[in-house]
């Protein structure tokens, strides 16, 4: 997918900088400024994406369409899908990750208006969304070369290689499948600049975009739903530019194919993180999550990882402890339950990090912020959260954990994601879903 206005600084950068380097040397894979609407300009574009690639050419179909018609991206949702992103934007909520009165349609809204083009992985076609903006400048051409590298990922199977599992292995895999098609889009706009790539300043304005989207994300209402637009191509980029400075096309490919499985090995270089193991993720599973007993029954769960973190904790103005925590954060598991209503929910997030000391730095920044209960155990901390007030003035200050419960089968296709990326939007890598490009 292709976001106009996450990628906008970014561009802006790309032209500065090429336009004091225009003319050092020609590039190694022609591209040039055409009209995206016309088939010679589609299939230079399809050119260039597979010559940056070292990959072959594929001829994909492209399709224009008015910002109005929403194409495959606007299949209406069912029930189920309306209720689990209720509930569980209800239970995000707790955690100033939500908005509990923002509705599926409205985010869903909010998430197209970033998408400027997509690539669909079932019909093999790309769709370019038109603004009314002319389709024949730089950025266009960039942007088509993108999709068409979403194609090729889709022809080797990129896409579907991996399958996360979680919300946190979510953003991780989408990021590197991004973070390629960005990078190419980029090579390709140097490139019709007549820009020398190694004379580009990647890494100071790779820090800065990601600094902006951090802010962004601080800014918005739904931060989980938006994730894909806040993290995937400025964090997602980085890691397969060096990739590719480290062995070429080849270690490209097999690093976008073998991505972290961790948002905190994702955001390892932007957090400082040293640790080598950041996609070794604690397992929680047997003191997951305290009995809360009746009326209220499991829902759901998740991993919700250290990008998720870092934004709870900067909204509870603790920005750089967040980024701490997030550094340190060996795993975490995230469980809904909802009472026999199926209107209150309450929200048990379970945190382990690499010592006791950061335990404590989050456990003294939260408590007495929000009416959860909030407990240290060693490296662990425990929140919980509930949209009934009376029902956690009667929860024990810290009551004992279990296991994991397994999923009621109404619940089973849901996760705690479901109020952000994974249903109210289509997913990158997941089967017979567009790719889309939100930069």
């Amino acid at each position: 997918m292709v976001s106009l206005t996450d990628r906008a600084s970014w561009a802006l950068a790309l032209f500065l900088t090429s336009a004091l380097t225009i003319g050092c040397r020609k590039a190694t894979c022609d591209v040039e400024q055409c009209d995206i609407r016309e088939a010679t300009c589609q299939a230079v574009a399809a050119h260039a994406a597979a010559c940056f690639r070292g990959d072959s050419s594929v001829s994909t179909p492209v399709t224009v369409i008015p910002r109005s018609t929403t194409g495959e991206m606007s299949t209406p949702p069912t029930n189920a899908q309306v209720e689990a992103y209720v509930l569980n934007a209800k239970a995000l909520s707790l955690y100033l990750l939500a908005k509990a009165d923002v509705t599926l349609q409205q985010t869903s809204a909010l998430q197209y208006q970033q998408v400027g083009a997509y690539y669909s992985s079932s019909t093999k076609a790309i769709t370019i969304i038109d603004d009314g903006y002319p389709l024949d400048g730089y950025w266009a051409v960039a942007m088509l070369v993108h999709e068409n590298v979403h194609a090729l990922q889709d022809r080797d199977g990129t896409l579907g290689k991996t399958s996360p599992k979680t919300f946190d292995e979510g953003i991780a895999v989408s990021a590197l499948i991004e973070g390629e098609a960005a990078f190419i889009e980029d090579r390709a706009t140097l490139a019709m600049f007549g820009t020398r790539e190694d004379s580009f300043a990647w890494n100071p304005i790779f820090d800065h975009w990601q600094s902006a989207q951090r802010s962004r994300a601080f800014a918005s209402e739904v931060p989980l739903a938006l994730e894909y637009s806040h993290v995937s191509y400025a964090f997602g980029e980085p890691i397969v530019r060096d990739a590719y400075l480290q062995g070429g096309e080849a270690r490209e490919r097999s690093t976008v194919q073998t991505p972290p499985l961790t948002t905190r090995r994702l955001l390892q270089r932007s957090l400082g993180d040293p640790k080598a193991d950041g996609d070794v993720r604690a397992a929680l599973e047997a003191t997951a999550v305290p009995d809360l007993g009746a009326p209220y029954s499991f829902y759901s769960s998740d991993a919700l990882g250290a990008w998720a973190l870092e934004q709870f904790l900067g909204r509870l103005d603790q920005v750089d402890l967040g980024r701490t925590a997030a550094a340190a954060l060996a795993g975490d598991t995230y469980v809904v339950h909802i009472d026999d209503t199926r209107t209150n929910v309450v929200g048990t997030w379970h945190l382990r990090f690499d010592d006791a000391a950061t335990a404590a730095a989050v456990l003294a920044a939260v408590s007495g912020r929000l009416p959860w209960r909030v407990w240290q155990t060693g490296a662990d901390v425990v929140l919980v959260g509930a949209s009934n007030g009376t029902f956690l003035e009667r929860l024990p200050n810290q009551p004992p954990l279990g296991p994991l419960p397994a999923a009621s089968p109404a619940a089973a296709a849901t996760t705690t994601a479901s109020a952000g990326p994974r249903d109210a939007r289509t997913v990158v890598c997941a089967p017979d879903q567009a790719a889309v490009t939100n930069r």
